[in-house]
């Protein structure tokens, strides 16, 4: 009994121990200027990409800038009314709006693919040009609705949102 005891509270501790790990590691991202964060980013992509020395020199300050210039591609969230209160030009509008910073986006893609061609691999382009990985990429292409009886979401998540009532 005693030996269960002390197996438990071990137990215990590793597990609460991790938990506190891990706040601390999202408090220390959370606190980071955006310049810290693209340093990080970009440490992050020479390790995924391979790069040496060299390249890096060349890669970082031609990402930071591509970074930049899409970055400006968005248009700044206004004070928007609630979506119910808008008229009809208000819709067609932000839709008009929404479409040409997309396409503003693919321009600068597209430019700064020509960059990145100059000094990566297509491998190591394919890596970098890939669509985002992560919780809010798998939300945001997530079309929860009515789906045949038994059927589970096309997702990975098979959640029971995606399915009739049986």
């Amino acid at each position: 009994m005693k030996k269960l005891n002390v197996f438990v509270t071990m137990l215990l501790l590793v597990v609460g121990g991790t938990v506190f790990a891990q706040e601390k590691q999202v408090k220390k991202c959370a606190k980071c200027t955006p310049e810290q964060r693209m340093e990080m980013k970009i440490k992050h992509l020479q390790q995924a990409l391979s790069l040496d020395d060299k390249t890096t020199a060349k890669f970082a300050p031609l990402y930071k800038e591509y970074m930049q210039e899409l970055g400006s591609c968005c248009a700044k969230p206004e004070a928007k009314q609630k979506k119910a209160d808008r008229t009809d030009e208000q819709i067609i509008q932000d839709m008009k709006d929404r479409f040409a910073a997309q396409q503003k986006m693919l321009d600068t893609k597209t430019k700064y693919f020509d960059k990145f061609q100059k000094i990566l691999n297509a491998r190591q382009l394919e890596k970098l040009f890939a669509p985002r990985q992560g919780k809010m990429a798998k939300r945001a292409f997530h079309q929860p609705g009515p789906k045949k009886p038994g059927q589970k979401c096309e997702r990975p998540c098979g959640k029971e949102c995606c399915q009739l009532p049986k």
